[in-house]
């Protein structure tokens, strides 16, 4: 059986058009966006309702952290002052370091609150799991009040 020769390339591009389409649904690792220096990844949530109905504050944070005490973070900020003020979002982001701390993880971040970036740390348990509890046992100083919802994950 004789193939020609454009029978031949007809195979091969269509042999690899076939090996591009599955390359690109390929799914990749979880620890693919940060790469396999990524320790942890933390996600924070601190909410305050307020006392008066449409008013309250938030922050939204995912950080991950890298080995040799460094990473990234970025989220949001929030506050509503209902009818009776501005409200707004802003956008957070930026480099952070990290330690252990006993039992802990302690991270090192500046965070922008009423336009101003201003130094912040949070502190998180070691392992691995979701946690709940008061801001200010994760976050310090604490502008926001209220309680946060946490997870600690590879």
């Amino acid at each position: 059986m004789n193939i020609s020769a454009k029978q031949r390339l007809l195979t091969l591009a269509a042999l690899t058009a076939a090996i591009a389409c599955i390359a690109a649904v390929a799914t990749p690792s979880s620890r693919a966006d940060y790469g396999p220096s990524a320790l942890y990844n933390i996600e924070l949530s601190a909410n305050n309702v307020g006392v008066v109905q449409g008013t309250g504050k938030g922050l939204w944070l995912w950080i991950e952290l890298s080995s040799g005490g460094t990473g990234d973070f970025t989220g949001a900020g929030c506050k509503h002052n209902g009818s009776g003020g501005a409200d707004g979002a802003t956008p957070q982001s930026g480099d952070v370091n990290w330690g252990y701390s006993g039992t802990d993880l302690s991270i090192s971040l500046n965070l922008v609150v009423g336009g101003i970036s201003k130094p912040f740390t949070i502190t998180v348990p070691d392992s691995f799991g979701h946690y709940s509890g008061p801001t200010d046992s994760y976050l310090s100083p604490d502008p926001f009040g209220g309680n946060t919802q946490l997870t600690v994950a590879p």
